[in-house]
C-alpha cells in the first residue's frame, strides 16, 4: 500500500485536478502500470500475483449487511431478566442468578449463556422497559399473566 501511495502520489503531485472524476481516471491509470510493472527481485508483477494467489481466494460478500456489535456480561436476576442500559431483557427462568454475556446491535439485543444463544429481542431505547417473552417465565407466572388461572 506505502509503495502505491507514494509512486501514485509522487506523479501526480504537480498536476491540478478539476473534477474527482479526472482525478480517479488519473489514479486508476496510475495504479494499473504500477500494477503490471515487472518486480525487481522476483519474477511477475503484482497483476499477475493477485490472479494466480489472491482472486482464487475471494469469495462473495455476505448477504446480510454488517452489524456492528457491542458485548458485555450481565447476571440474570431473580425476575429472569437481563439490565442492560437501562432496560430489561428477559431469558430462560431456569437462568436465574446465572452470567450470561449480551451482545447488542443498534436494533437488537441476544443474550447468550454458555456460548448459545437463549434469547433474542428487539432492543428497547426508552428508559426502564421490560421486555419479556412469555415463553420465559415459570409456567405459573404464564397462566396468571395470560389470565387463564381459574380460582
Amino acid at each position: 500500500m506505502q509503495i502505491a501511495q507514494r509512486w501514485i502520489v509522487a506523479a501526480l503531485r504537480h498536476r491540478k485536478f478539476f473534477s474527482i472524476e479526472e482525478l480517479n481516471a488519473s489514479i486508476r491509470e496510475l495504479l494499473e502500470k504500477l500494477n503490471r510493472r515487472p518486480f525487481k527481485k522476483r519474477d511477475g508483477c503484482r497483476r499477475e500475483l493477485f490472479e494466480q494467489v489472491d482472486q482464487p481466494a475471494l469469495r462473495p460478500l455476505p448477504a446480510e449487511r454488517y452489524d456492528l456489535a457491542a458485548w458485555s456480561k450481565a447476571v440474570v436476576n431473580i425476575d429472569y431478566h437481563v439490565q442492560f442500559e437501562g432496560s430489561f431483557y428477559s431469558v430462560p427462568h431456569t437462568l436465574v442468578q446465572k452470567p450470561v454475556e449480551v451482545r447488542s446491535t443498534p436494533s437488537t439485543v441476544e443474550i447468550f449463556y454458555r456460548g448459545s444463544r437463549v434469547a433474542s429481542h428487539v432492543r428497547a431505547h426508552k428508559a426502564n422497559t421490560a421486555v419479556t417473552q412469555n415463553e420465559h417465565r415459570p409456567k405459573a407466572t404464564r397462566r396468571i399473566c395470560s389470565g387463564r388461572l381459574r380460582g
